[in-house]
């Protein structure tokens, strides 16, 4: 019979990049052997509105699992409870990504919190970030709200957790901010709103790689170097046999295309951005 309160469902998001660096997340030793680890949909017992003051608003509960397979995967903690490290719930919408951070005892999670137009009407959608420690689920204290991200990844060059989005239909919207404090470092826009974004993780270590895939941009590159904070453009390749010369590459205004966020968010929003987020149980 499942454990009360443990009733496992799905695996929500998977941990993207090397998952084997997580303490305790597969065997030791075990060389050549894949380590997968994922955070777990679990059902809330009825004991949740106890730990939790007798709260029984809606809330998604999730936690940490890891296997050699997506078929093996098993809990790192067997009977996770409310009010017990293994097992973490919010009360807005359930994870939808997991990334490795700068350190090796937290990752970030990441979800959509939900639409409150008649406590923020004016609010634009919003992707949430918290670092949490793994594997016991218990918040950093670290967390912000950013313009909605399709995509979200760890850059281990710069230490920095990306996220994609879009502004509007008129341009792809890039964050970057410490994968440890969450502390929002730059923006970048790129003249394109549909592209593919080539991401291998060792290759395109410190830079963002987009192919234009709409016009007039078909083919055109867009380089972003998280190093040096600056964006390039590059023409598409000529066709085969052209006489064409080779793609012109050039690296477009800072005052247009790059923005400093350093300093922009002090204490009080970032307490503001957990609260809209809402906060990940047990805290």
């Amino acid at each position: 019979a499942a454990a009360a309160g443990a009733a496992a469902t799905h695996v929500a998001a998977l941990v993207a990049g090397s998952a084997g660096q997580l303490p305790g997340a597969c065997a030791v030793g075990l060389r050549g052997v894949p380590c997968y680890v994922g955070v777990q949909r679990a059902e809330p017992s009825a004991a949740a509105g106890d730990a939790t003051g007798g709260d029984s608003a809606p809330r998604f509960c999730h936690r940490f699992v890891s296997g050699t397979s997506m078929s093996a995967m098993t809990p790192l903690v067997s009977e996770p409870t409310p009010g017990a490290t293994g097992y973490g719930c919010l009360r807005t919408a359930p994870i939808n990504s997991v990334v490795l951070t700068g350190r090796n005892d937290t990752v970030v999670l990441s979800w959509e919190p939900g639409e409150q137009p008649q406590l923020e009407p004016r609010r634009r959608p919003a992707t949430c970030l918290a670092a949490v420690e793994f594997p016991s689920m218990r918040p950093t204290g670290a967390a912000v709200a950013l313009d909605v991200a399709s995509t979200v990844l760890f850059d281990p060059a710069t230490s920095s957790i990306i996220t994609v989005g879009f502004l509007g239909n008129a341009a792809i919207v890039i964050h970057e901010v410490d994968s440890v404090t969450l502390r929002p470092r730059w923006r970048y826009r790129l003249p394109v709103s549909v592209a593919w974004l080539l991401h291998a993780s060792r290759s395109a270590e410190g830079y963002l790689v987009f192919v234009g895939s709409e016009q007039p941009f078909v083919g055109t590159m867009f380089v972003v170097d998280l190093r040096r904070s600056e964006v390039f453009e590059q023409d598409p390749p000529p066709p085969i046999g052209s006489s064409r010369r080779k793609p012109r590459r050039r690296r477009l205004p800072r005052t247009m295309f790059v923005e400093s966020l350093a300093g922009e968010l002090p204490p009080s929003r970032q307490r503001a951005d957990a609260g809209r987020c809402g906060s990940i149980l047990p805290e």
